[in-house]
C-alpha cells in the first residue's frame, strides 16, 4: 500500500485546520471566536562528534544516528527514513507534547543508545539556525513544537586509555 511521502515538519494541511475548525465551532458558545492554526515548528540541529567500535561502518553508525536524533524530535513519533532509509514513515507509539520544552541534555542518552557508541565527544545545537546553549532547555510557547533536520555526526574510532604514558 503506497504511502505519502514524510513531510517534516508535519505542518496541517488547509483541509486538516478547517475539519479541527468545524468540530470546534460546533461545541463553542455563541459568544465565543474561534482561531485555529497549526504550531509553530523549531528546527533543532544537532553537531556532534562521537567515538565507536574501531569495526564498526562509520557511515552507518551515522545514518543510523541522525534517523533515532530526528525519531525523538519528531512531534508525531514518527521512524522517519534516513538518507537511505525508506520513505515510509511508521508510528512509534510516542511523539512530543506541544510547548513541550527541549533539553539539549537529553540527545546525550538518544545517542549513547546506539549500540556501537562507546562516547560521545562534542555534541551542539543550533535552533532555528542560531547556536544554542546545550545545558539551557529551548523554552517553546503554547504552540510550538520542536523537529529535527540535517544533522552534522562525527564518528571516530574509540581508543581505549588515550593520553595515558
Amino acid at each position: 500500500m503506497p504511502s505519502a511521502p514524510v513531510q517534516v515538519p508535519p505542518t496541517p494541511s488547509p483541509a486538516e485546520l478547517d475539519a479541527v475548525c468545524r468540530y470546534l465551532d460546533s461545541r463553542r458558545l455563541l459568544t465565543t471566536e474561534l482561531y485555529v492554526k497549526g504550531p509553530e515548528f523549531i528546527e533543532i540541529r544537532v553537531e556532534t562528534r562521537v567515538e565507536v567500535d574501531p569495526y564498526a561502518a562509520f557511515d552507518a553508525v551515522a545514518m543510523e544516528i541522525a534517523a533515532a536524533i530526528n525519531q525523538f524530535l519528531d512531534p508525531l513519533g514518527r521512524a522517519l527514513p534516513s538518507t537511505a532509509g525508506s520513505p515510509r514513515a511508521e508510528r512509534n507509539g510516542q511523539g512530543r507534547d506541544i510547548g513541550q520544552d527541549f533539553h539539549p541534555t537529553s540527545l546525550y542518552g538518544v545517542i549513547q543508545q546506539h549500540p556501537r557508541v562507546k562516547t560521545v565527544s562534542y555534541l551542539a545545537i543550533r535552533v532555528k539556525g542560531q547556536p544554542h546553549d546545550r545545558l539551557q532547555p529551548v523554552t517553546l510557547a503554547a504552540d510550538a513544537m520542536v523537529y529535527g533536520a540535517q544533522h552534522d555526526i562525527a564518528v571516530a574510532p574509540y581508543r581505549e586509555n588515550e593520553g595515558e604514558p
